[in-house]
């Protein structure tokens, strides 16, 4: 299942992760975030809730 890859390669981090999750909901969100380490450098790119989809 795709979360569980996306799970399991969030706790496997060791520098850096780039999340780019236009549609995530926060609760999915906020469970990818308790699997990184603290020493990973996260970048994050999602929408602003009301952003014109085109």
């Amino acid at each position: 299942m795709l979360g569980t890859e996306l799970s399991k390669l969030c706790a496997e981090a060791r520098n850096e992760i780039l999340l780019v999750a236009p549609f995530i909901k926060a609760p999915v969100l906020e469970r990818l975030l308790t699997e990184i380490s603290l020493d990973v450098s996260l970048k994050c790119s999602v929408l602003p809730v009301g952003f014109p989809m085109k």
